[in-house]
């Protein structure tokens, strides 16, 4: 469950594992995700327009209801949402260090949600992009930074692969 468990598990104590409160949980993460929708179409546009919109509604479609009725679970659908949808923001940071340090830690907590495992293998494959575009414009700093985040990225979802038993897929992958 990864990230997930800890929300689940103080909401379970706090409300004597009261499943409603869980689904009030993950829907209270589905509208943390459509606002940050918000926020990434107005950091990449400026300003919000009529065709901003659905986007949103994808994300608090009542079509997605399995994931507040079926069984209940933040780690299911809502917060790998929210989590792609941070990497989406934290890419859009200007600051190299500070878009680094938050897709690293986005991407570590992707991974270990579980079902937002495919975000840590895009984002070493980002990072060399991002590094061949440094080596490209001759920005030694970007590519000081963009290499070892890189690395980084790949040792978290070798470590994954290891820990939940796929040590099969990084022996072949060669990771």
């Amino acid at each position: 469950m990864g990230l997930g468990l800890l929300p689940t598990e103080l909401v379970n104590d706090l409300s004597g594992w009261n499943q409603r409160t869980q689904c009030f949980l993950i829907g209270g993460v589905i509208c943390s995700a459509a606002m940050t929708v918000l926020w990434l179409q107005r950091r990449l546009s400026g300003s919000l327009q009529w065709h901003d919109v659905p986007p949103i509604l994808m994300i608090l479609s009542m079509q997605q209801f399995e994931i507040y009725a079926g069984s209940p679970s933040l780690s299911h659908g809502a917060l790998p949402i929210l989590l792609i949808m941070l990497m989406a923001i934290a890419w859009t940071q200007e600051r190299i260090r500070l878009r680094y340090a938050c897709v690293l830690i986005i991407n570590f907590l992707s991974i270990y949600t579980g079902y937002g495992v495919f975000v840590g293998i895009l984002t070493p494959l980002l990072l060399i992009i991002d590094c061949c575009r440094a080596v490209k414009n001759r920005d030694l700093r970007r590519v000081t930074l963009a290499l070892p985040a890189a690395g980084i990225s790949l040792v978290s979802i070798r470590y994954f692969f290891i820990i939940t038993g796929f040590s099969w897929l990084h022996q072949s992958l060669g990771i």
